[in-house]
């Protein structure tokens, strides 16, 4: 049998991939230059025009927030229960050398920025492990929302983590990455909606959770002790009461569910509950019994769509949140649809800060309006997903295995 590729076929490849690298590289340029313009033009017409600055080199609001939350370190001021411990470790390192705010946020922010860098250099190596035609969209992460939020909030930390430990475990190293990931979770209660996937890796290699369940849990214990001894039991448990109680506030599709018929708001607290946790808990059934097991393509589908609902159904919404869902979001979105990914970034930083600082105000008619467009693009982004996954995959085929 004659296995040579006709050359007119290899032709026709070779111009393909000259083609596509091509547009690879005109996609690049255009993004960094678009960077450069918005960074350039962000940081001179806010202090020029309304001299009120939220840039990505400063935005002062949450980084006042982290400077006084210092009852860790004075024990004479209550403890600040918003945040777990490891959040608070990391938000007030500069503490240690600075009293000043001015020093302290160049130091936070710098540490940001660090953080920033190293996330977009894993998520880069994941899409060359990940091998797919998605390998090249790790240019989304350059995006205004992106690098605003990642180096003005404290979340580029647990995010970096997260991404770190899923590189740990996508490159064999499992107990390392069962570590970093029980860390993360001590800085946010979201890495907890990803435990199905970390699963995903133990199942795939016919290994046992007990295993590496001392890897996840060293970190877990050794700072819930730490927090105990700090500030008792409430120092650990407060922190992640408040992210899972939060009210209806303005900036989220269930807030404006609820302001349009107050009337079901009691049913919208239920229903924003449910929300969040039935995919999660579903996904972690396909994984832990089933017979029949997903892709590592769609498991991270799964994480994207889990930590999408989550933005959905949660009755509060920081736009700093975005940054949970963009690096699973770039790895598994089809090319084509790139334009959501940056359209959606594009209206979560218009919601937050140009609406909110600069020109309306939360809570008014713009803000309200900017908000459903940013919820709705949300919920077309979660149906393209949602349609990459099989059809049925939620069966759990356990009937078939009794029987």
């Amino acid at each position: 049998m004659d296995l040579n590729i006709p050359t007119c076929i290899v032709r026709e490849r070779h111009k393909f991939m000259a083609t596509k690298q091509s547009s690879i590289k005109i996609m690049l340029l255009a993004s960094i230059t678009m960077v450069i313009l918005w960074s350039i033009s962000s940081y001179l017409w806010p202090q020029i025009i309304y001299n009120k600055p939220a840039t990505i080199f400063r935005d002062d609001g949450d980084f006042g927030v982290y400077f006084s939350g210092n009852g860790w370190i004075n024990p004479n001021q209550p403890l600040y229960y918003e945040y777990p411990v490891s959040a608070l470790l990391y938000t007030n390192w500069p503490r240690v050398f600075t009293d000043n705010f001015e020093v302290y946020h160049w130091l936070l922010w710098t540490s940001n920025a660090l953080l920033y860098v190293l996330t977009g250099w894993l998520l880069y190596k994941l899409f060359i492990k990940f091998r797919t035609t998605t390998k090249f969209m790790w240019w989304l992460w350059i995006l205004p929302s992106a690098i605003f939020y990642g180096l003005n909030r404290f979340d580029i930390f647990p995010v970096f983590l997260v991404i770190l430990a899923l590189y740990l475990v996508m490159t064999n190293r499992l107990r390392s990455g069962w570590f970093v990931y029980g860390f993360s979770i001590m800085v946010k209660l979201y890495p907890i909606f990803l435990l199905p996937l970390f699963l995903f890796f133990i199942k795939e290699k016919n290994k046992k959770f007990s295993q590496y369940a001392p890897y996840v849990l060293a970190p877990i214990i050794a700072l819930t002790i730490g927090a105990i001894g700090a500030g008792g039991w409430l120092a650990t448990i407060v922190p992640y009461i408040t992210q899972t109680s939060r009210g209806f506030e303005f900036g989220s599709l269930f807030s404006l569910i609820a302001m349009a018929w107050p009337n079901i708001q009691q049913y919208l607290g239920l229903i924003s509950q449910l929300g969040q946790i039935l995919l999660p808990i579903l996904w972690w059934l396909k994984v832990v019994w089933s017979k029949t097991q997903l892709s590592l393509f769609n498991n991270i589908t799964l994480a994207a769509v889990s930590l999408l609902l989550v933005l959905t159904f949660y009755p509060f919404y920081s736009n700093q949140w975005w940054l949970w869902v963009l690096p699973f979001l770039i790895l598994v979105i089809h090319p084509s649809k790139w334009w959501l990914v940056v359209l959606y970034d594009i209206l979560n930083y218009l919601q937050y800060p140009i609406a909110f600082k600069f020109f309306w105000g939360r809570g008014s008619l713009e803000f309200n309006l900017i908000t459903l467009a940013r919820s709705l693009v949300m919920i077309v982004i979660i149906g393209l997903l949602w349609r990459q996954l099989p059809r049925g995959w939620w069966r759990l085929g356990l009937l078939k295995f009794y029987a």
